[in-house]
């Protein structure tokens, strides 16, 4: 809830999101941060910014822990992409954990991630809501609503 509020209405509102690591692991303080788990990663990182097409990425890193092992392997990533540097920035953590930050509440999460994005010169939007192109289908699922919605009105015989 806290993320999509973040970024809602923004240009990176739905965007790809993934882990910087493939452990899943909620305590941060066991995470491997070997050099051997770093590259293998970013191998895996590299891989899923080339399927979605991210040549030149903006990674939206979230938390302090995650940004300084961001900030300490960012030129692992940037050379795996081909890249002299990665454009990144790091923002708060949405977790209860982190409440001394955020105080819990969504709309002041918003107002962090918002400011750590305009500080770093991202832009934020307006996000651009594409129109969609009528459905086809539309008019035959209404009539199979209405069809269904009368027959469950109906008395029982």
């Amino acid at each position: 809830h806290f993320l999509a509020e973040a970024f809602r209405d923004t240009l990176h509102w739905g965007a790809y999101m993934t882990d910087l690591l493939t452990e899943v692991n909620s305590k941060s303080n066991t995470l491997d941060l070997s050099d051997k788990t770093i590259h293998r990663d970013v191998v895996v990182l590299v891989e899923q910014l080339q399927a979605v097409g991210a040549a030149d990425p903006l990674v939206i890193v979230i938390g302090t822990k995650a940004a300084k092992a961001f900030k300490e392997h960012e030129p692992v990533l940037a050379a795996a992409l081909g890249l002299t540097s990665v454009r990144w920035v790091a923002v708060p953590h949405y977790s209860a954990a982190n409440g001394r930050v955020h105080g819990n509440s969504p709309d002041n999460y918003r107002r962090l991630v918002l400011e750590a994005l305009k500080d770093a010169g991202i832009p934020l939007g307006p996000r651009i809501v594409r129109s969609r192109e009528p459905d086809p289908m539309a008019h035959l699922r209404q009539a199979r609503f209405e069809s269904s919605s009368r027959s469950a009105l109906r008395a029982p015989q």
